[in-house]
């Protein structure tokens, strides 16, 4: 963030894209709810993913050896973490 905030252009370029993500973001989540195969295929498995190697890292971070489980996110939560990415 501190580069950004050396270069007026680019803290206006970083705010319009974080202003144009939030619809889009939106519209992802009303399509998640609205159709079951746009949530299980487009939505949930990317975020499960992403859910899955952030455990990951962080138990190996932790020390953590041989075979560790991750917790399994619930689907409200998946959607909203696949709306986001």
């Amino acid at each position: 963030k501190m580069v950004v905030g050396a270069f007026p252009i680019g803290k206006l370029l970083y705010l319009g894209m974080k202003q144009i993500s939030r619809p889009i973001s939106n519209q992802v989540k009303r399509g998640a709810k609205n159709s079951v195969i746009f949530k299980r295929w487009i939505c949930l498995p990317p975020a499960r993913a992403y859910n899955w190697l952030q455990m990951m890292t962080k138990m190996r971070l932790m020390g953590a050896k041989g075979k560790v489980e991750a917790p399994r996110m619930t689907e409200e939560a998946a959607v909203e973490l696949g709306a986001r990415s």
